[in-house]
């Protein structure tokens, strides 16, 4: 759970935010396209760390002294 919970973090923040934009985006054309200037810019990136978040794929937490190099002892 700590090897996602930026992106986890990062996508919650994404969808409170755009929820709030699209709520505003009723009161005028202006808001409108913050709220898709929002949206079309972050669903990508929200997309792409959903689908990373729901492999469950723990390879950089089984190979770290590989990727990141040795622990040094305490």
């Amino acid at each position: 759970m700590d090897l996602y919970g930026r992106k986890l973090v990062d996508s919650a923040i994404a969808l409170i935010v755009g929820h709030l934009f699209l709520g505003q985006a009723v009161k005028s054309e202006h808001k409108k396209a913050i709220a898709q200037r929002f949206i079309d810019t972050r669903l990508p990136d929200l997309q792409r760390d959903v689908a990373l978040i729901c492999t469950g794929d723990t390879s950089a937490m089984d190979q770290y002294e590989v990727l990141a190099g040795p622990v040094p002892p305490a």
